[in-house]
């Protein structure tokens, strides 16, 4: 049996763990909004932050750049 190249392995792994760490801040900072717009708890938080996404028939990821998108326009987030 052969073993994978890990040269052409490795950037790979490396750009889904990137993608990985830009979805996990995004969906923090998205639970942070939506934490200080509606005045809850962080899983009350992460539960709006999934019905948005149902709703809008969107990927969590997604959801959450949106949300703190908006929040940024809207002049909600202090510097993050």
């Amino acid at each position: 049996m052969t073993q994978p190249n890990r040269s052409t392995t490795r950037p790979v792994e490396r750009g889904r763990a990137d993608d990985r760490a830009d979805a996990q801040e995004a969906i923090h900072q998205a639970i942070e909004v939506l934490r200080a717009k509606h005045q809850v708890r962080e899983t009350s938080a992460f539960t709006i932050l999934i019905q948005a996404s149902v709703d809008a028939h969107m990927n969590v990821r997604d959801t959450a750049s949106r949300i703190v998108a908006d929040a940024h326009a809207a002049g909600r987030m202090a510097d993050r």
